[in-house]
């Protein structure tokens, strides 16, 4: 498949065999056109990326704890991991 099958089927197309007389018409029928040919030569394909969880094994509980509130009590849980060194 390359160039050449796509310029093929671009010809058996009715924007090439049966064009429109009017400009937005013949914009359409191309675009159309154009979208059936790459739909049938090359469809899209979507992937689904997995991701793993996230291992927090080497956080303490305090830096879990920490990493779950919100910005107002991040201080206090920093100062509780420092307490403990």
């Amino acid at each position: 498949m390359g160039p050449e099958d796509f310029a093929a089927k671009l010809l058996t197309t009715d924007a090439y065999t049966n064009p429109s007389d009017d400009g937005d018409s013949f914009f359409n029928q191309i675009q159309s056109s154009v979208t059936a040919v790459l739909d049938e030569l090359a469809p899209l394909q979507t992937r689904t990326k997995r991701r793993g969880k996230r291992a927090s094994h080497w956080l303490s509980e305090a830096a879990v704890a920490a990493k779950h509130t919100d910005t107002s009590t991040i201080g206090a849980a920093l100062e509780a991991i420092r307490s403990r060194e």
